[in-house]
């Protein structure tokens, strides 16, 4: 894969929402996201998501501007085996760590690890980025063979000029 030497991260359907968040309470986050976004640009890190990704975002009401980033910054959308994310997003679901009407997070956690990414972005802080989740699909990754999957939000990944 193209990028070795940098760190590999996977984005999530829920970071792009934030890029253009009007909402005064999530100024942060979108400051974090606007940075990542500029990150991946300035070649910092080697930025993926999946057609998983693009598919959610072609169905929200920003679809566009929200596919235009992945254009417009260089992340690389990434076509999976649908079987084998579908098997290991089951194996999550079976484990109790998602629940089945979340199916599309476990699809995202699933993707990330078949990737064998550095990191899984995300801010969907309810259903992914929690440690003891992160710590159970670790367990069953390592059960099947994948390796361990680190998951952060964008203010975790960004590197911020002291």
């Amino acid at each position: 894969m193209a990028g070795e030497s940098l760190e590999r991260i996977y984005l999530d359907t829920s970071v792009f929402g934030f890029f253009d968040d009007p909402l005064e309470q999530n100024q942060g986050r979108r400051e974090s996201v606007r940075l990542l976004f500029t990150q991946i640009s300035e070649g910092i890190f080697y930025a993926v998501c999946s057609d998983i990704t693009t598919t959610e975002l072609s169905k929200g009401p920003s679809a566009t501007d929200q596919i235009g980033l992945i254009e417009s910054r260089g992340i690389h959308v990434v076509r999976l085996k649908a079987d084998e994310v579908a098997n290991l997003a089951q194996k999550y679901i079976e484990q109790k760590i998602i629940s089945p009407s979340h199916k599309m997070d476990a699809q995202h956690v699933a993707a990330a690890t078949v990737l064998r990414v550095d990191v899984l972005v995300s801010l969907n802080l309810r259903h992914i980025v929690k440690t003891w989740r992160e710590r159970q699909f670790n367990e069953v990754n390592s059960k099947l063979g994948y390796p361990h999957i680190r998951i952060a939000t964008p203010e975790e990944v960004v590197r911020y000029s002291d």
